[in-house]
């Protein structure tokens, strides 16, 4: 018990902790599901295939902001309204930004997956639709265009504003093995198949006034690239593009099964040689696609200028809707010759540790790190795991995000009728409900469900002669 204490505080001793990522599935062995997480993982039945297209994942996080903050309700009229419904609503909305945001989503949609054991081995193999988004916004964007406009002589920096749409079919290939019977190491390929992307790359974007002698100047500042690959669509070649003449659709795209490819790796290993406790670690997605085809490569570059106006400063709102128009033609493409480039899928790393209190019980501490585009963000989750059979268990998880610990987490899988598995997990519950059950505090929102049929659950343990994940 003291060795187990010690490993598990050695692990997850100066964890930064500041935001999100789907944990609870970590401790499930009882889902098959559990090897996507770390390829080490291995099933407890012989052999279990995914129902096509039951087996369903879905992220979303729009935190700072919570629900009560972007839909009000209104305790005079008892209706729920929106953030820009009077100026106490805006005032709250802005506040609870910080200095720069990110909408993330993330889907992911298996069409085929199977898992089978030869002896010391196994394979898993999945097919899965993905696709992820993400929009990073500073603060001072929302304040100048919705909230509170744009002051005079203020220059607002839009620097940190981006965004990157990646749709991919994923093919994975996973073996794992049993090296002894304290450890058990896994891999995973995954051949990518890249359908859409769009990525921007923002180098300087800049909006506002100065004072020039008693006139105020417009000034709009821009230099920033998009690379894109749509299907179905084309973007015209040429200088001087706008938005109404940029994409249009093309009648003679043919899909080809092998254009915009790429590879990705998860590695995973798990040790049970100190009694009653399972360590294991895994890196996620670490790969990239290579966008090579139907692509194109766009560049905004305005330094605009407007002066035009001699005006007082109430009346700047006026002046700007006049030189709307001058404002908008100012911001033209560039389409340029078409150049290959690649994106990096999102990598997740995961360290955690499982100690058994008995053989139905267990509890477990996992610290998830994500890492994209040169930043990263950590989680911190504490599971109970009980599990009453072989094919049923119930898994309750709480998790520290954003340096706040007031998530929690809820999975459950059983057998409907043999050899039928069903199994759902609830990442980041809601806590609090207001009026006809409205979630006014959540955040964020992870959930998984399918269906498995899984064969072979009998004797297992005599095979593999270990004790990984808990099993009995």
């Amino acid at each position: 018990m003291r060795q187990a204490i010690i490993a598990i505080v050695i692990l997850f001793t100066g964890i930064n902790v500041k935001s999100q990522e789907p944990n609870t599935l970590y401790f499930m062995d009882r889902v098959p599901q559990a090897s996507m997480m770390n390829p080490a993982f291995v099933p407890k039945c012989n052999f279990y295939f995914g129902i096509p297209a039951s087996n369903f994942h879905n992220n979303i996080n729009f935190a700072p902001l919570k629900f009560n903050i972007i839909f009000p309700y209104d305790n005079v009229d008892k209706t729920v309204g929106n953030f820009m419904r009077n100026d106490n609503t805006k005032a709250s909305f802005l506040n609870t930004l910080n200095s720069n945001n990110e909408l993330y989503t993330d889907f992911q949609d298996d069409i085929l997956s199977f898992g089978f054991r030869i002896k010391d081995w196994y394979f898993h193999f999945n097919a899965s639709a993905r696709s992820t988004f993400s929009f990073a916004y500073p603060k001072t964007f929302v304040e100048s265009l919705l909230i509170n406009g744009f002051e005079l002589n203020t220059m607002y920096d839009y620097s940190k504003l981006g965004l990157s749409m990646n749709s991919y079919v994923e093919f994975g290939f996973g073996l794992t093995r049993q090296i002894n019977e304290s450890w058990t190491v896994g891999a995973k390929m995954k051949v990518l198949r890249g359908i859409a992307n769009v990525r921007t790359n923002n180098n300087q974007f800049s909006i506002g006034t100065v004072d020039e002698n008693d006139l105020y100047v417009l000034r709009v500042k821009s230099d920033f690239s998009v690379d894109m690959a749509i299907p179905y669509y084309k973007v015209n070649k040429g200088v001087n593009l706008s938005l109404d003449s940029l994409i249009e659709k093309d009648n003679d795209y043919k899909i080809k099964p092998f254009e915009n490819i790429g590879f990705a790796w998860d590695f995973g290993a798990t040790y049970s040689g100190i009694e009653n406790l399972v360590l294991s670690a895994s890196v996620i997605d670490l790969g990239s696609i290579s966008w090579k085809d139907n692509i194109s490569n766009l560049k905004l570059s305005s330094n605009f200028e407007f002066d035009g106006t001699d005006f007082v400063a109430d009346s700047f709102d006026n002046a700007f809707d006049d030189s709307f128009e001058a404002l908008k033609d100012s911001f033209k493409f560039t389409s340029s010759s078409n150049v290959s480039y690649s994106t990096a899928l999102p990598t997740k790393i995961y360290v955690g540790g499982e100690y058994s209190l008995a053989r139905f019980f267990s509890i477990g501490v996992l610290s998830s790190t994500r890492i994209y585009q040169a930043e990263y963000s950590e989680q911190l989750t504490f599971s109970a795991n009980l599990k009453p059979a072989k094919m049923a268990m119930l898994s309750l998880s709480y998790s520290i995000i954003d340096n706040a610990a007031h998530t929690f987490g809820m999975g459950f899988s059983f057998r409907i009728i043999p050899p039928t598995q069903l199994y759902f997990v609830w990442d980041n519950i809601p806590v609090y409900y207001g009026k006809n059950f409205f979630p006014y505090k959540m955040d964020r929102m992870n959930i998984r469900l399918g269906m498995n049929w899984v064969f072979g659950c009998n004797g297992r343990t005599k095979k593999l002669k270990d004790k990984p994940m808990g099993w009995e």
